[in-house]
């Protein structure tokens, strides 16, 4: 919508008259209001205990070799708890995908993907790709871009169920349940290539 001052739109016409006018859609990007409804903070400190766990934790730390003890645990508790079902073991030697929405690239290191099986069958059911994915609201798009990762050899991957989400206070909630691929050192794969 233009305004009547020139070729100012109205968003920008009023932003200049209210210096703390903020659009909804920046607002949006900075909310930090999606949380995953998973696993315990107690359930993971437990799952961390057991000899799988180490290995996850270990795998996060190469891949950070400079993060703190900490901050390599409480990357550790998010990646984990955005699952409703502990982790299994599993070696991988196939190659994994992740959907992004179209015109935006892949995290370099984002831990969640999932396989082209699973994803075909979430988009045959009857339900948004976001809601099966547990996917925070600024990530929801009518197309996705669909990007894949190969292991550089078997390597081992953690196969949990993704949770419930819920965003702004619950009033957008995600059902979740598709099967989730964590990989917690992305070195061990390759780069994402865009396949469709």
């Amino acid at each position: 919508m233009r305004a009547a001052h020139g070729d100012e739109t109205m968003r920008e016409y009023y932003a200049k008259q209210d210096q703390s006018f903020v659009p909804y859609e920046e607002q949006l990007n900075k909310a930090k209001t999606f949380e995953t409804l998973g696993l315990s903070r107690p359930k993971v400190m437990d799952y961390l205990g057991t000899q799988e766990g180490q290995l996850y934790l270990s795998k996060l730390q190469a891949a950070d070799p400079d993060a703190s003890l900490n901050e390599i645990v409480t990357r550790s508790i998010g990646q984990i708890a955005s699952g409703s079902t502990i982790p299994e073991f599993r070696i991988m030697n196939s190659p994994l995908v992740k959907i992004v929405p179209i015109g935006q690239e892949a995290s370099k290191y984002s831990p969640f993907f999932t396989t082209m099986e699973e994803l075909q069958n979430a988009a045959k059911s009857n339900r948004t790709l976001a809601d099966v994915f547990g996917l925070p609201l600024v990530s929801e798009a009518p197309k996705y871009s669909i990007f894949e990762t190969v292991p550089l050899k078997p390597t081992e991957v953690f196969v949990s169920k993704v949770s419930p989400t819920t965003e702004f206070a619950g009033s957008i909630g995600r059902s979740g349940e598709a099967t989730q691929f964590l990989t917690p050192n992305r070195s061990e794969f390759s780069a994402t290539k865009l396949i469709g």
